[in-house]
């Protein structure tokens, strides 16, 4: 049993430095995305979700317009991530898929804005209670969806695509 603990702790301290170097570079970018802070002319209000790759925030721009805001590690996920928005974007022209308004690239990530998702409290204005209305956070909330509710979604979904 210490041979195996033994093993553990020095693979674990093999992969320390690894570790700490992506951790370092995280928080460099995170502050760059705390909410007190700006990405360029957008004002991060507050972070709403995540995404596969990346937080997604509520940001204003300049002229007061509200947005979601998607940021994502430079790596191969924002590749994957920047490959899939470019097939999105050609083919989103339903008013059931979330409009993709610009896209951005710096030194340390990428950026994206897009239209906020509907709010599952309805009448909300402050930012640090939005709910996007995902399928994920209806199932939580609703628990199970009847039938006739699963068949709106689905030709909704089928309609976007």
């Amino acid at each position: 049993m210490e041979i195996i603990k033994s093993r553990t702790l020095s693979g674990f301290m093999e992969l320390l430095p690894k570790k700490q170097a992506r951790l370092e570079k995280m928080m460099q970018i995170g502050s760059l995305m705390n909410p007190e802070n700006n990405i360029h002319s957008y004002k991060l209000l507050a972070r709403c979700g995540r995404g596969a790759y990346g937080n997604v925030y509520i940001a204003e721009d300049t002229v007061g317009r509200i947005f979601a805001l998607k940021t994502i590690e430079k790596s191969a996920a924002a590749d994957r991530e920047v490959a899939g928005l470019q097939h999105y974007v050609q083919g989103n022209s339903s008013e059931n898929l979330i409009r993709i308004f610009h896209i951005e690239e710096t030194p340390d990530f990428l950026y994206y804005t897009m239209e906020l998702a509907d709010d599952l409290n309805p009448g909300n204005k402050d930012p640090e209670h939005y709910i996007p209305a995902t399928l994920d956070n209806i199932m939580a909330r609703e628990k199970r969806l009847s039938p006739e509710k699963i068949l709106r979604i689905a030709a909704e979904l089928l309609h976007g695509l």
